[in-house]
């Protein structure tokens, strides 16, 4: 039998209604959902070895092949069209909470707090997707435990042996690497196109170091069109949890691109920690089998150890500073003076947030955890003795 036009009409603001309470119940859920993965990032850090076992090598992997399924088929960086939609709909509500406000002056204060509450909500499920799709990779056992390591205090000595051997193995790379007219290394034309394939054997090679560098085909590191607000803020990669999609900044010199891209895929392995995606990434580079990915790991490893070696022994330090390939000082130059050319505000304001979020994950050092990739080399080199 054919339903009335009233009958229908009813039918229809009953589905419709339906729909938005479930819609309603579902945003709710976040005030639920964000503590909910709070309180088990906290029970996370009590548990390193139970996260390492069972998310980071068992759940983990799982979850990223997902997203990996969904996001690297596509020729455009899916998370930054969900960021562009995210900011969309915050723009779209507070346009609405203004006109709601406009139409009904004495109701400011309860549109307000619906407002801050309809945030506290979607902020509840973004973290809960973070936590659950990446997020708990930073309470996984560090590295050095999990591959079995040991790990020492800094040894003069060890630091200055090290420096002098990435000087020499970067020098010997860095004599096979085209120059562009400024006489800084550039990356081939042919490996700009097969730089995934290159870190792909590196990433295969570097299993032995842990189990966990395990991957299946990895994805393009995508050059993101915000590039030159990510050189504005200090920001050569930023790898995207919620769609597993690595992204290195277009604008950085040639010498970095190779480690920036190893460092971002690092971190869809399951590393979340900084410098132990450094020291990923320059071992993975080392293991590539290409000269200019080497080079461009080994250059890395460099920059972090001469450093760390000028403040326990500046003398020895400057020695190899002098002695350095010219070729690799006009590399580190190129480097240097690529950042020196962003300083400002937004750079004060970028590296205040990186801090922040590093120390919100459990990292107490929060950006100077960037230089305990030292430590990790000097591992290394002593395991490998």
């Amino acid at each position: 039998m054919k339903p009335s036009p009233d009958e229908s009409a009813t039918a229809g603001q009953g589905t419709h209604g339906g729909a938005r309470s479930t819609v309603r119940r579902l945003s709710s859920l976040g005030l639920l959902l964000g503590p909910l993965a709070l309180g088990a990032q906290l029970l996370a850090s009590q548990r390193p070895e139970t996260v390492e076992r069972i998310y980071s090598l068992g759940l983990y992997p799982r979850i990223r092949g997902l997203l990996l399924r969904i996001s690297s088929p596509l020729p455009f960086s899916l998370s930054e069209v969900l960021l562009a939609g995210l900011v969309l709909s915050l723009v779209l509500g507070l346009w609405r909470g203004l006109q709601a406000a406009g139409a009904r002056p004495s109701s400011i204060g309860s549109l307000m707090v619906g407002g801050a509450i309809k945030l506290l909500s979607k902020v509840g499920w973004l973290y809960f997707i973070y936590c659950f799709a990446w997020g708990l990779n930073h309470q996984r056992l560090p590295f050095s435990e999990g591959a079995g390591w040991q790990t020492a205090v800094v040894n003069r000595n060890d630091l200055g042996d090290l420096c002098r051997e990435l000087a020499s193995r970067a020098g010997s790379l860095r004599t096979q690497l085209d120059e562009d007219e400024g006489g800084v290394s550039r990356l081939p034309a042919e490996l700009n196109s097969n730089l995934r394939a290159s870190l792909e054997r590196g990433f295969a090679a570097a299993v032995e170091l842990h189990p966990g560098l395990r991957m299946q085909r990895l994805p393009l590191a995508e050059k993101p069109w915000i590039s030159a607000l990510m050189t504005r803020l200090g920001v050569s990669g930023i790898f995207s949890p919620f769609t597993a999609e690595p992204h290195v900044n277009s604008q950085l010199p040639d010498p970095m691109l190779a480690f920036t891209t190893a460092h971002e895929l690092a971190h869809l392995a399951g590393f979340a920690r900084e410098d132990e995606s450094n020291f990923i990434g320059a071992m993975v580079c080392e293991r590539a089998e290409n000269p200019y990915v080497s080079y461009s790991g080994a250059l890395a490893s460099l920059m972090h150890t001469l450093p760390a070696l000028m403040l326990v022994s500046p003398e020895r330090a400057q020695e190899l500073l002098d002695g350095l390939d010219p070729g690799i000082r006009r590399d580190w130059s190129a480097i240097s003076d690529f950042w020196n050319r962003s300083r400002g505000p937004l750079r004060d304001v970028g590296r205040r947030v990186n801090d922040s979020y590093l120390r919100s994950q459990g990292h107490s050092e929060g950006i100077e955890s960037y230089g305990r990739m030292v430590d990790l080399l000097l591992a290394e080199r002593s395991r490998s003795r």
